[in-house]
């Protein structure tokens, strides 16, 4: 069996190795010409490869439609993800919150496993080639009566059997038996993800719904936190005033009981805003187009007499120093 994966992303290459090892010839599509290009930032370069907090944690996590993780989670979880890196030469550290990173602090070493590996199995990749459609044929008639998915029955009733791509102007057709799509979203373009994908999906028949923002930084009206800019905070309190409830696309959008998000860790200031785990974290919550209003608590676990006291101890101790240094 063929099978063609567009996208050579983190998915994309885990899609192509699994694809591989059930026994599949596999080729994997790229546009940039190299694997990985957003995987490589990821972390600050160092990739925060997963989480090992465990299922429940986990999900507690997962901002809308968690069930529709549940069979992806139970096949391939956090211990496998780790299982998997380790036993193809990386090792693996955990940091606070249960972080997971390369000892080497590399992403490049996930990426160099990941390449590794399907070079092994016989992956073949090609960089540098755009997809520009998908060639699709009549499929078995009885296959569009039984399909169990949304499509509809006219659309169900042709199969996706080839690929039209661009390579240096030119273009092909390359035959196939079936199609991965890991494209990635919209939230790099920089990096590739373009909404290439939804545009393929929906030449096929899919439904793709309205696309919004998510663990991303948040823009700052106050000018005053420009001048911060490379600051860095560990171990913050914030809090998210016009947080809104996830809600099914098409309905009302409900809003939490105290439209309050509250969340704590690291963050840091940029030439934009704020960003960091903290700020991805409380994003998915902020409904975008509106304002909302950014709490922090720089000291969290000290009362308002404790920080006082050690903010006239620093004094005492650089005395000499001016404000500013």
């Amino acid at each position: 069996m063929k099978v063609a994966v567009i996208g050579c992303g983190a998915s994309g290459m885990m899609a192509a190795i699994a694809a591989a090892e059930a026994g599949a010839t596999v080729t994997v599509f790229e546009k940039n010409g190299k694997p990985g290009k957003k995987l490589f930032i990821t972390g600050k370069g160092r990739c925060n490869l997963t989480n090992d907090r465990g299922r429940e944690d986990f999900f507690a996590h997962v901002r809308r439609n968690e069930k529709f993780l549940y069979s992806a989670y139970a096949a391939f979880d956090e211990t496998a993800v780790q299982a998997f890196f380790t036993e193809n030469g990386c090792h693996l550290k955990t940091e606070r919150g249960g972080r997971v990173f390369p000892v080497s602090d590399k992403s490049s070493d996930i990426i160099n496993v990941l390449t590794r590996r399907m070079k092994a199995l016989g992956v073949t990749v090609r960089y540098d080639v755009t997809v520009r459609g998908l060639r699709t044929e009549e499929a078995d008639p009885a296959d569009a009566e039984n399909t169990t998915d949304k499509l509809s029955k006219t659309k169900a009733a042709k199969r996706v059997s080839g690929l039209i791509v661009t390579t240096k102007n030119k273009e092909e057709v390359i035959e196939t038996d079936a199609v991965i799509l890991a494209t990635g979203g919209l939230s790099y373009p920089s990096t590739g993800s373009t909404g290439d994908g939804y545009a393929l999906a929906q030449s096929v028949g899919h439904t793709v719904t309205e696309t919004t923002p998510s663990e991303v930084p948040l823009l700052i009206k106050e000018r005053d936190c420009f001048e911060l800019q490379g600051l860095s905070l560990r171990n913050v309190a914030m809090k998210l005033f016009g947080a809104t409830d996830a809600s099914p696309p098409g309905k009302p959008k409900k809003k939490r009981k105290d439209d309050t998000y509250e969340g704590f860790g690291e963050m840091l200031f940029a030439h934009f805003g704020v960003s960091g785990p903290l700020i991805l974290a409380a994003s998915s919550y902020y409904e975008a187009g509106t304002e909302a209003l950014l709490s922090i608590d720089l000291k969290p676990a000290l009362t308002f007499e404790e920080l006082d006291a050690r903010v006239l101890r620093d004094f005492e101790a650089a005395h000499n120093k001016q404000f500013q240094n």
